[in-house]
């Protein structure tokens, strides 16, 4: 089923056809929000509240084609709630061996910590017009075609962007964000959970979306 079929029948109410359309698209939403809050935990969270968002919103989407583009303008709308509220500190790649922790790690985790920061760091160097393609690329392999659907771009346009990332990026580096993203990229019961949550919510469920103030592109 395409994603029109499942925006219509998620709009009169479907919740299972949303929790398909959410496992569809959640990766790019992902990579989205990550491209500007540039940390994991809080691009999840504001994943989540986006897809709650667009469930209470959904009906008045015209035109169900649109709703990649119009997802990620509710995503980066969240995502710039969040930066308004909070300046985020971006970790310098040359100190990310210094992540700060409460508590001693053991090796294994302060080796991932490391990395997370360590990829986060290499994403946010990227030139603005890269660093989104890129995130949405390697968080999940994404299709070029399909990153350009969400972007609103040109598939032309997003595979010279990926040369150009990567072109930016060792390859010793791309690997290590690549294996990065993967990990912590978000839970395998994500959809789920939104379904849930909005079975949990019902009617109580709070539209969190106004039209986004921010360019979509």
């Amino acid at each position: 089923m395409d994603h029109e079929q499942l925006v219509r029948r998620a709009s009169e109410g479907d919740v299972s056809a949303f929790v398909d359309l959410t496992r569809r698209f959640q990766h790019f939403a992902f990579g989205s929000a990550l491209a500007l809050v540039r940390d994991f935990q809080q691009a999840e969270d504001i994943v989540q509240e986006a897809f709650v968002a667009a469930w209470t919103a959904l009906p008045t989407l015209a035109e169900p084609a649109a709703f990649p583009g119009w997802l990620r303008g509710i995503v980066r709308h969240h995502a710039f709630r969040v930066l308004r509220r909070k300046q985020l500190h971006a970790v310098p790649l040359a100190e990310a061996e210094n992540v700060p922790s409460d508590d001693p790690p053991a090796d294994h985790l302060l080796e991932q910590r490391r990395q997370a920061a360590a990829a986060l760091a290499a994403i946010s160097e990227l030139p603005d017009a890269l660093r989104e393609p890129a995130a949405l690329f390697f968080i999940h392999e994404c299709s070029h075609q399909d990153i350009a659907a969400f972007l609103g771009l040109s598939a032309v346009t997003v595979n010279n962007r990926l040369h150009a990332a990567r072109s930016h990026l060792k390859q010793r580096m791309l690997t290590m964000i690549t294996n990065t993203l993967h990990s912590q990229g978000l839970p395998d019961d994500f959809a789920n959970r939104i379904g849930r949550l909005i079975e949990t919510r019902g009617d109580m469920v709070e539209a969190l979306f106004d039209p986004p103030r921010f360019p979509i592109s």
